[in-house]
């Protein structure tokens, strides 16, 4: 038997793997930007006081400079929605711990919701995984009729 990606589409090339970790290392880092950023927009008190301004705004233009880098590699629809979607949760809860605001039920659910969304966006790609090769193998593992497992199409 073969177990290398040489012989079979189901195995994923090594240099292939290290850049795509790579970028998701690099949507965590403008992830953490973009949060940052946010965290000290109310230090800039309106734009009004200058030294606070331009690190928000610096920090947005890293942020949005990374994300630009990461859509080379992963479809935007599902960077953007990790991006916003995770900046979004964390941001509310450090405003929740530290910057004094309420965290009423309709916040935290609306945070869950948003949750739920981001990894539906960005799960939504793997349905051939869930429907080609794991849902057939299950079946056939519990002694139910169903296709053979086929390959996993990324």
């Amino acid at each position: 038997m073969c177990y290398s990606y040489e012989c079979s589409d189901r195995y994923v090339d090594r240099k292939e793997t290290v850049i795509m970790w790579g970028a998701g290392l690099v949507l965590l880092l403008a992830i953490a930007t973009e949060i940052g950023a946010t965290a000290l927009l109310p230090r800039a008190e309106g734009f009004t006081h200058p030294g606070w301004s331009a690190v928000v705004l610096v920090g947005y233009a890293v942020s949005i400079w990374l994300l630009a880098i990461v859509v080379r590699t992963l479809p935007v629809s599902v960077t953007y929605a990790v991006w916003s979607g995770v900046g979004t949760a964390v941001v509310a809860v450090i405003g929740y711990w530290f910057l004094g605001e309420s965290m009423g039920w309709v916040k935290a659910t609306s945070l869950a919701l948003i949750v739920i969304g981001v990894t539906g966006v960005s799960g939504s790609g793997k349905s051939s995984l869930i429907n080609e090769t794991l849902a057939p193998a299950l079946l056939r593992k519990l002694g139910l009729s169903a296709p053979r497992p086929g390959p996993f199409a990324a």
